[in-house]
């Protein structure tokens, strides 16, 4: 933070922004400039599937850390594998002293996750239904709307006309609204190739498959 002084050391888990949607990147743009604003200086951001526990230079990280920050989107379902891996995380981190937020999250069908939940210093879901799960377990969640919606757009509004379809993480349902948009010309596609560098890798190959 130029001119004052640093900010809270701060870690990121899930970063989504290499699943080559436009959504996930602009989550993860807004978390770092919301953070910013906060008076957090984010000093590593672990991509999703990386596993924190099996690397032990980042657990050193996280006991040093002022704050863990998890970034829960669709993640925190179902007690699935990664959901899983954030919860162990909140316990590390509450058996640390380090604080572990979770945020921008849903929380849907958890029965083993739900021990996790109370150690997460604060959560804030995106939904009032994933707000209901956790209160039925006697957990305290605040609902804040999909930080997609935070972000404000500064530019010059043009003229609007025609469909847009969305893409999706998943990348057949990805190669479909493809399909679609190139067969209809009324429709249009944010190119996936613009997004990201994982997206290019997307892109070639729903251009491979036709």
């Amino acid at each position: 933070m130029a001119g004052s002084q640093a900010g809270l050391k701060t870690l990121l888990f899930n970063d989504t922004s290499s699943e080559g949607h436009h959504g996930c990147h602009l989550v993860m743009q807004q978390i770092y400039t919301l953070a910013e604003q906060a008076g957090m200086e984010i000093l590593r951001a672990c991509p999703m599937h990386h596993d924190w526990q099996t690397d032990e230079q980042l657990q050193r990280d996280i006991r040093a850390a002022d704050i863990c920050l998890v970034n829960g989107e669709g993640t925190m379902h179902d007690d699935a594998p990664l959901a899983l891996r954030y919860g162990a995380l909140a316990r590390y981190c509450r058996e640390h002293g380090v604080p572990c937020f979770l945020i921008n999250s849903v929380w849907q069908n958890n029965v083993r996750l739900n021990a996790d939940a109370p150690l997460f210093t604060r959560i804030f879901v995106r939904d009032v239904l994933s707000q209901a799960a956790l209160g039925e377990i006697g957990v305290s969640a605040e609902v804040v709307p999909d930080l997609t919606l935070s972000y404000q757009y500064q530019g010059a509004a043009p003229a609007r006309q025609g469909l847009l379809i969305n893409g999706s993480v998943l990348t057949e349902r990805l190669r479909e609204a493809w399909r679609i948009s190139c067969a209809n010309p009324h429709l249009r596609y944010p190119h996936p190739c613009s997004w990201t560098r994982a997206s290019t890798s997307i892109c070639a190959r729903i251009c491979a498959s036709g």
